[in-house]
């Protein structure tokens, strides 16, 4: 089952697992209350209401999902340490399986609307999986910040036992992102 962070209680949880529901995949997206609200998610979801809602749903027995996103725009190295440092926690319970999606711009026609401090760095549309960096925010478009996007990336993996949900990049591929201008920068075409 899928559910919103701010969509559920104690109560509901109890209900849920009454009739069955063991696992839920929760739209987390991050654990920085500031990338929360660049993102807008609606205002009340706070690291500590995210923390709470994961707890009780572990304590009613019910396995969790929860999936996040690198790269949103804005994003900082030290917000993706602290969601590295969030999942280690939660990686310590087998009944959570950590999910992690890129930033991922969605083409249209013959363009990408790209928001203005988004780089796109791929036009491979077969890359725009959410599995695969392709864009980059301004905040992590210098080779530490892509370097700590890959490498916070392949750790959450590691330390959540979920490489089967998060696999690797390709080694060539994902190298090649650290040093890669933005096609808008190059003038490419931002198709292929």
């Amino acid at each position: 089952m899928k559910s919103r962070i701010d969509g559920v209680d104690t109560s509901l949880l109890a209900k849920m697992r009454r009739v069955g529901i063991d696992a839920i995949q929760f739209g987390v997206e991050s654990i920085s209350d500031q990338s929360l609200k660049r993102i807008n998610k609606g205002g009340t979801v706070t690291k500590i209401l995210i923390e709470s809602v994961l707890r009780k749903t572990l304590e009613a027995n019910i396995r969790i999902n929860p999936v996040f996103i690198f790269g949103i725009p804005g994003q900082k190295k030290e917000e993706l340490i602290e969601t590295l440092n969030f999942i280690k926690k939660l990686g310590k319970f087998p009944e959570v399986l950590a999910y992690v999606s890129f930033y991922t711009p969605h083409p249209r026609r013959d363009h990408f609307p790209l928001e203005p401090d988004i780089l796109l760095l791929e036009n491979d549309l077969n890359r725009f999986t959410h599995k695969q960096m392709v864009a980059v925010p301004l905040t992590l478009s210098d080779e530490d910040g892509r370097r700590c996007l890959i490498d916070t990336y392949d750790e959450i993996a590691k330390v959540s036992r979920s490489r089967h949900l998060n696999p690797p990049l390709e080694p060539e591929y994902s190298k090649s992102l650290i040093y890669k201008p933005s096609l808008q920068d190059d003038g490419i075409p931002l198709y292929k």
